[in-house]
This record gives C-alpha cells, sequence and structure tokens, in this order.
C-alpha cells in the first residue's frame, strides 16, 4: 500500500531530522500526534492500520506483551481520545477519535475506541493501562469477557477513595 504524505499538509516534516535516536523518537511521536488530529477525517482503519501494524510487527514478535495505554485530554478546542502502543518509552498512537463533545468519554465511547485495537492486535498479549476516566466496573467486565478470546490484561487507576471487594 503506497501512503501519500501530500495528505498532510498542516504537519512540518522539518523537525523530525535531529542528532540523538532519544529526540527522533519523541520529535516522530510528537509529529504523529499533530498527525493524528489531521488525519481524524480519514478512515483510521484503513489508512493508520497497516503503518501502524508495519511498526509493531518490526518491532514486536507476534505474541509478545505489548503494553498499551488509552487516554482522552482535552487539547485546546478538541477532546482527543486515544490509545497508543508505548514503544521504546515513548506513546505511538494506534487510533483515536474526536469527541462532539467535552469532558469524560462514556463506556460506548471507550468500548468503540478499544475494539478495532484488540482486532489489529491479536496475535499479541496485551495490558491496556488507564487512569481515573477508566475506572469502570463495566469496562473491566467488557473487558474481561474479550480476555476469553484473546490474553488480555488491564490496570485502571481508581479515583481516592474507591475501593472494590471481590464476591464469589
Amino acid at each position: 500500500m503506497d501512503i501519500n504524505f501530500e495528505i498532510l499538509p498542516l504537519v512540518s516534516l522539518k523537525h523530525i531530522v535531529v542528532a540523538s535516536h532519544g529526540s527522533f523518537c519523541k520529535n516522530l511521536v510528537d509529529y504523529f500526534r499533530q498527525a493524528a488530529l489531521v488525519l481524524s477525517a480519514l478512515a483510521i482503519p484503513r489508512f493508520w492500520f497497516p503503518v501502524i501494524k508495519a511498526i509493531i510487527c518490526k518491532e514486536f514478535k507476534t505474541g509478545s506483551r505489548l503494553i498499551i495505554t488509552i487516554d482522552r485530554t482535552q487539547w485546546k478546542d478538541k477532546n482527543v481520545f486515544m490509545v497508543a502502543v508505548i514503544w521504546k518509552k515513548l506513546a505511538l498512537p494506534i487510533y483515536w477519535t474526536l469527541l462532539g463533545k467535552r469532558g469524560a468519554s462514556r463506556l460506548s465511547e471507550q468500548q468503540a475506541l478499544i475494539q478495532p485495537v484488540l482486532c489489529l492486535l491479536k496475535n499479541y498479549e496485551l495490558v491496556i493501562l488507564g487512569d481515573r476516566e477508566f475506572h469502570s466496573v463495566k469496562l473491566a467486565y467488557w473487558l474481561k469477557q474479550k480476555s476469553k478470546k484473546q490474553k488480555l490484561f488491564f490496570a485502571f487507576r481508581q479515583k481516592q477513595g474507591r475501593s472494590y471487594a471481590l464476591t464469589n
């Protein structure tokens, strides 16, 4: 699949060429974060998934453990909801959406964002990490059901004062 990078007119590649490997990786991730906003109008699975899958296949053995993060942030006037893979101490975006509202994401939005990533990375063991926004018992149950078909683990930070008890 040929990729036409001319569709990224608002994102500058000039800062990608740098002296050290560390700064190159950081600048590459910054570039992809900017590109994420530009590309949000395109079909991400059709354009981006082949690119990210090629990177993951090159960097990780099939069946190996991938650390996946989910996060939502208000960036200027955009409410960006993203899934990323941790790669060389950096978060490389896998899938994202712009929420048409301010504030936290709902369970249905979380499922819609995570499901395509589970399909894309079905040949890997996944550990999904999220902050307090993703503390929902319903999300945990949904992921537990998904873990029956795919090796999947998850850990979500809990809000202060929140506790859960195991029941038989």
